[in-house]
């Protein structure tokens, strides 16, 4: 086994392992990390959308709140229920990821599923069609798209992979392997539709 596909394994294995055991680290990070909407009027936004960087794989979470003030998006740790996401590294070269719906920490949520058939997320006309089928989804190269459903608030989260810079191995120890810089949007209450204005 080539020495990239066994750290990849193992970092999937590591993530796996810290989803289960719900205790899953890192900590929050504040708003140089997200640029996400704050404003009071941003609730009357169809879809909001910021973006995120340098999120770790496997060790912290994309945690969106829906404040009555705006949307907040920030990486932070495992949460016993919300609208969140969790990823892995796949591959280094070609980059790529796995990214998780929360069966993997025993509740139900959100599903997942790779959009990728869609180039943009504003083509997504109708996301509760995708194929919300399995716990988790990848590889998703650099640029896919990944949605996610979240059942208790009907919202339906996007999130396109924009980069990864992987970590020196023989450096970072039990990780994390790899960071990813993402664009999120997020729908409104109820709303399937991420071409809405």
């Amino acid at each position: 086994m080539k020495q990239r596909d066994a750290r990849a394994l193992l970092s999937s294995i590591f993530a796996f392992a810290l989803v289960l055991s719900g205790s899953a680290c890192g900590s929050a990070t504040n708003d140089e990390n997200s640029t996400g909407p704050r404003s009071p009027d941003a609730s009357s936004a169809r879809v909001a959308h910021g973006t995120i960087q340098q999120w770790p794989e496997a060790t912290a979470y994309l945690d969106v709140d829906p404040d009555p003030s705006g949307v907040i998006v920030e990486i932070g740790p495992a949460r016993p229920g919300g609208l969140d996401a969790l990823w892995s590294i796949a591959t280094t070269n070609p980059a790529s990821g796995y990214f998780y719906s929360d069966a993997v920490r025993g509740t139900s949520e959100t599903r997942v599923a790779f959009a990728s058939t869609f180039s943009r997320v504003s083509d997504i006309r109708d996301a509760s069609k995708l194929a919300f089928t399995r716990a988790s989804v990848g590889p998703v190269p650099v640029g896919g798209i990944v949605v996610i459903e979240h059942a208790a608030s009907h919202r339906y989260l996007a999130i396109v992979l924009d980069a990864i810079q992987p970590t020196d191995p023989r450096t970072a120890g039990a990780g994390p392997y790899a960071y990813a810089d993402v664009t999120w949007y997020l729908t409104d209450e109820g709303s399937a539709d991420f071409g809405a204005p």
